[in-house]
C-alpha cells in the first residue's frame, strides 16, 4: 500500500507519495483544475501499479463531493485528517516548524499511514441539508429585517400603535395580516369588526375580539394628517407583501427539510428526543456532515465551541472560558437543543438543576448540558456504526 498526502489549495495542490516503509518516492504540484486532477490520478496509478492507494487530506479544506466520489469509484481509500492534528504532528513528531504546502502534504502522508480503517463504509456528505438550512437562516434574517422596517414605517404615521403592546410582542404572521389588509388606520376604524376578524382568519392569524377593539380604538386616535401618511401607508403595504412571501418560503423550506430528514440517520436520532425540532436537527446534521470526521467526543465538542480554555493574563485569576474559534451555527444549534431538552426532558432538567446547585450560572449550566448532549450524540452514532 502507498499513502498520498494531498494539501488542497485554491490555485494548486501539493502532494507526497509515501510507501509503507515511509519512503518518499514521488512528490510534486498540479493546478486546481479538473483535467489536471484526472491526469494526476492516472499518473499516480501508473506509477503505483496494482498497489492499494490511500489518500489523506485535511478536513478543513476537503475535496469537492464529485472529486471525492470520483476517487472512491476508482478504488482509492480516503482519509480525512483534522488540521490541528497536522500542525501538532509536524511540530512535535517530525520536528518541522516551518510550514509549507509540501511539508503539510508530507505530514498528511505520515498520518495517513497510521490511520486504521473503520468497519463501516464512508458516510456521504449532507450537501442538500446544508444548502437548505443555510438558505432558511438567510430567509429568517430577511424576515426579521422586514418586520423591523415595518415597525419603523408604522411609527412615522401611526405612533399610537407603535407605543402600544399590540405590535411589539406579536409574531410576524400577525403583523403581516394587519398591514396587508389594513395599513391605513382610518380604514381599519371604519370596517365592521366581524369583517376584520374574517380577513385575519384567511391570512392564517386569528385575532381575539378584545385585541381588535383596542386596535380600532387606536386607529380612531391617529392624529397624523392624510397628506403626510399616504406614501408611508403604501410602503407598509409593500413591506407586508414582502413579509408574506418570506413566511411562505420558510414554510416550504421546512417541508423540504422534513422530507430529507426522514432518510438521515442523525436527524432521525435527534427527532426521537423530546424538545428537538426538525430545523435544529437538520442544522446539526448538516454542519457536522459526518461523525467520521471526528476522532473523539472532545474533538466534536471543540468544533462546536464547547471546549473550555484556561485564560490568565496580568494579575487576573485563572478561569475557564469557552472556545471562540468554532462553528457558530453548531454552537447556536446546541444552545437551542439544550434549552428544549431542559424544558421537555426530565433527565436533562435534573442535570441542569444539579449544575445550578454547584454554583454555576444559567449560561454555564446550559453549556454543560450542551456538552452532555454532544457526548450522547457521539456515543449513539459511533455505536450504530459498530
Amino acid at each position: 500500500m502507498v499513502c498520498i498526502g494531498l494539501d488542497v489549495g485554491r490555485e494548486k495542490h501539493d502532494y507526497v507519495v509515501m510507501s509503507e516503509g515511509r519512503e518518499r518516492f514521488l512528490d510534486g504540484t498540479f493546478p486546481n483544475e479538473s483535467w489536471a486532477f484526472k491526469a494526476w490520478c492516472e499518473h499516480v496509478e501508473g506509477v503505483c501499479g496494482t498497489t492499494k492507494i490511500r489518500l489523506a487530506y485535511e478536513t478543513a479544506n476537503g475535496l469537492a463531493t464529485p472529486l471525492d466520489q470520483f476517487l472512491v469509484d476508482r478504488g482509492w481509500e480516503l482519509v480525512t485528517i483534522q488540521p490541528c492534528a497536522v500542525k501538532s504532528y509536524r511540530q512535535n513528531v517530525l520536528r518541522q516548524h516551518d510550514k509549507t504546502d509540501r511539508s503539510d502534504a508530507w505530514t498528511l502522508a505520515h498520518l495517513g499511514l497510521q490511520w486504521n480503517a473503520p468497519n463501516s463504509p464512508r458516510e456521504q456528505p449532507r450537501r442538500a441539508l446544508r444548502t437548505l438550512t443555510r438558505w432558511r437562516e438567510s430567509l429568517v434574517r430577511s424576515q426579521t429585517r422586514t418586520v423591523n422596517r415595518l415597525r419603523q414605517t408604522t411609527a412615522a404615521y401611526w405612533p399610537e400603535l407603535t407605543r402600544s403592546t399590540l405590535i411589539t410582542n406579536y409574531s410576524a404572521l400577525y403583523i403581516m395580516a394587519l398591514f396587508e389588509h389594513f395599513p391605513d388606520p382610518k380604514i381599519l376604524s371604519e370596517i365592521p369588526p366581524t369583517e376584520v376578524m374574517e380577513r385575519f382568519r384567511q391570512s392564517g392569524s386569528r385575532i381575539p375580539a378584545k385585541r381588535l377593539l383596542l386596535l380600532q380604538r387606536l386607529a380612531r386616535q391617529n392624529s397624523v394628517y392624510p397628506k403626510e401618511k399616504e406614501q408611508l401607508v403604501m410602503t407598509a403595504q409593500l413591506l407586508a407583501r414582502r413579509l408574506k412571501s418570506l413566511i411562505q418560503d420558510i414554510a416550504e423550506v421546512d417541508k423540504l427539510l422534513e422530507d430529507l430528514g426522514r432518510d438521515d440517520a442523525i436527524v432521525r436520532l435527534l427527532l426521537s428526543w423530546s424538545g428537538v425540532g426538525i430545523v435544529t436537527a437538520a442544522t446539526y446534521a448538516s454542519e457536522i456532515q459526518s461523525i467520521d470526521n471526528f476522532e473523539s467526543e472532545s474533538s466534536l465538542a471543540s468544533y462546536c465551541g464547547l471546549a473550555l480554555r484556561r485564560v490568565q493574563t496580568g494579575k487576573s485569576k485563572n478561569y475557564n472560558s469557552p472556545q471562540r474559534a468554532a462553528n457558530r451555527r453548531l454552537k447556536r444549534c446546541l444552545a437551542q437543543m439544550a434549552n428544549g431538552r431542559r424544558l421537555y426532558d426530565t433527565e436533562s432538567a435534573t442535570y441542569y438543576e444539579r449544575k445550578r446547585a454547584e454554583g454555576k450560572t444559567h449560561l454555564q449550566a446550559n453549556r454543560c448540558l450542551a456538552r452532555h448532549i454532544t457526548r450522547r450524540i457521539f456515543k449513539s452514532l459511533k455505536s450504530r456504526q459498530a
